[in-house]
């Protein structure tokens, strides 16, 4: 995907700065927990994030895929078989439904949320994660886009409770465009 994206033709995938940034932060976490990850990504597109989580996954780890638009579910939930994983449930639905969905089907609380969705779903999809428990303390919460095309309610929601979230931006190349975004890194606290 990536050497398409960059020398044949653009598609709105992570590219390989944000994917570095993101193998990083997965790296970290995976070296605190040393049982199974539970990951929930927002927004799939094409399942290039997918894949890169999904390779993740230790034995009785738990992923969530969700992606609103059907061609795009069922790309990704395809890619994802194609690159040899299996551990991953797909939701063909928005944010604000597969919330609940994930609820039902998940115990406990997710390690790893991706967001990915459109802008100014972040903070709803972000607050209703925080009332149904599935991101408490210990979950780390990463959303694409922070600074191309933006996020303030998010931004400004995360980074003006210091006693609640810790909050990074990682700034990077937005996929395969020379245009500067970044990625926000919130630990819960």
């Amino acid at each position: 995907m990536d050497e398409y994206g960059a020398n044949v033709e653009w598609h709105p995938s992570y590219g390989v700065e944000k994917a570095r940034i993101i193998r990083s932060i997965l790296e970290k976490i995976s070296a605190e927990k040393s049982e199974a990850l539970n990951i929930a990504e927002f927004g799939s597109y094409a399942g290039y994030m997918t894949v890169l989580l999904g390779s993740s996954l230790r034995n009785n780890s738990k992923m969530y895929s969700v992606e609103e638009d059907s061609e795009y579910s069922d790309i990704s939930s395809e890619i994802f078989r194609t690159a040899g994983l299996s551990n991953c449930q797909f939701l063909n639905d928005s944010a604000e439904s597969a919330v609940s969905t994930i609820r039902d089907l998940h115990d406990g609380q997710l390690d790893l949320v991706l967001l990915d969705v459109n802008t100014e779903q972040y903070l709803p999809t972000f607050i209703q994660l925080q009332k149904t428990g599935l991101i408490g303390k210990g979950t780390t919460v990463i959303a694409n886009n922070a600074i191309e095309p933006g996020l303030p309610d998010f931004l400004i929601y995360v980074r003006t409770a210091p006693e609640l979230f810790s909050s990074t931006l990682h700034p990077c190349k937005n996929g395969y465009e020379d245009l500067r975004d970044g990625l926000e890194e919130v630990n819960i606290l």
